[in-house]
């Protein structure tokens, strides 16, 4: 079985929701086996992050390369690998731009 590659998408804006978020990664090459889009509790808007989980390693790079730096909702987005529960680069977790 081949190793499914999760994205950190980072850098949302609090209006962002789960259907921008399909929508960006339509435009990749590969499919998109999950989305985990956190809100937060009290607001019920984006926490300002979200994972995609890719069916391949190899398509969520080529998702990266295809999408970082994209823009959804009038922000660029940072596309990074996450390894489990962490994340393979913090330094391009978030980019205030």
């Amino acid at each position: 079985m081949k190793k499914r590659g999760k994205i950190l998408v980072g850098n949302l804006f609090s209006e962002t929701n789960e259907a921008s978020i399909n929508e960006l990664f339509m435009k990749a090459e590969g499919t998109v086996v999950s989305v985990d889009f956190p809100l937060d509790k009290k607001r019920g808007t984006s926490r300002g992050y979200a994972f995609v989980l890719m069916s391949t390693q190899l398509e969520a790079e080529q998702a990266i390369e295809q999408l970082d730096g994209a823009e959804v909702g009038g922000r660029r987005v940072s596309l990074t690998l996450a390894e489990g529960e962490g994340v393979k680069d913090r330094r391009k977790w978030f980019h205030l731009f």
